[in-house]
């Protein structure tokens, strides 16, 4: 959208800080609604009524942005950087911007997010109380961007995050290690490392969000036992296992077995598993699952 400086013959105008102003249809002005009490009513010389903005054009762009589809809003906040376009929504919430209206375009603002910078958005949704945006962020960070750093593909910005929000990954049963909860010591150390003088004190308390259950024989090769063994959490169980190779029911000699088996990475074993056995004896089935969530359908 472009803000233009020439007369028009529409009765209502909207103009920015800048001075740039534009003709408002009279269905612009019906959907607009709220949004106008943000900005100075007056009347132009010639009886046209003007709706002075206390913005620049390019965020009452963004503005009347908000009135149109979401791909119309998107595409208006293409041409800011991520920082930009927090600024931008800083504003609009200083303004008193209602709630419907800022809802929106931070879900627009959250069509941004990539994994390298998680930590920023989820920063950003915590502050502006984007419960939708947080959820999102957080279900991101648990099952994609914490494998990937300990997978050794490190995003620095996610040794930006605080000692509380670290704390919230690592208490999560659902929290993605992939069997390889040793190396959430490996990441904390480098978070620590980032900040030695104000994170050093943190370390302890970090470490006993780390499951000593869940790190099986391969504790003895990654920790050092003598100064980490015993701040480790011994008490809660090994998280929740994603992408986990199950045997479901099956031929057992002579009928049809209720047991559930999983394929155990560290000692190539197949294990029985610690669920409900099945409600009826299975052989000849289907299985799929949803997430986290197995199924089975039976002719």
């Amino acid at each position: 959208m472009r803000l233009h400086s020439k007369p028009y013959s529409y009765e209502t105008e909207i103009r920015s800080s800048d001075g740039k102003s534009r003709p408002l249809h009279i269905s612009q002005v019906r959907r607009l609604g709220s949004l106008l009490q943000l900005a100075r009513k007056s009347h132009d010389f010639d009886g046209r009524i003007v709706y002075a903005f206390p913005l620049p054009a390019s965020l009452v762009d963004v503005l009347l942005a908000l009135i149109d589809k979401q791909a119309v809003l998107i595409a208006a906040l293409a041409s800011f950087s991520n920082y930009d376009a927090y600024i931008l929504i800083e504003n609009f919430k200083k303004m008193g911007i209602q709630p419907v209206w800022m809802f929106k375009l931070l879900d627009a603002y959250f069509t941004r997010c990539s994994d390298k910078d998680c930590v920023a958005f989820w920063r950003v949704a915590k502050e502006f109380n984007y419960a939708i945006g947080e959820k999102l962020v957080f279900r991101r960070l648990l099952y994609t961007v914490v494998p990937q750093v300990l997978s050794n593909t490190i995003h620095e910005s996610f040794l930006d995050i605080s000692a509380d929000n670290l704390i919230e990954l690592l208490k999560d049963d659902k929290l993605n290690v992939d069997g390889a909860e040793s190396k959430l010591i490996e990441v904390i150390d480098m978070w620590v490392q980032a900040d030695v003088e104000n994170r050093a004190a943190a370390r302890p308390l970090l470490l006993s969000y780390v499951r000593k259950q869940g790190l099986q024989d391969i504790i003895e090769k990654t920790v050092d036992m003598s100064r980490d063994e015993s701040l480790l959490n011994t008490t809660l169980p090994p998280r929740e296992p994603r992408d986990r190779l199950l045997y479901i029911g099956g031929w057992n000699i002579h009928s049809a077995s209720t047991k559930q088996y999983f394929f155990e990475k560290f000692s190539s074993e197949w294990r029985l598993a610690a669920i409900p056995k099945l409600p009826l004896k299975l052989c000849g089935f289907v299985s799929v699952t949803l997430g986290s969530v197995g199924f089975s359908f039976v002719k």
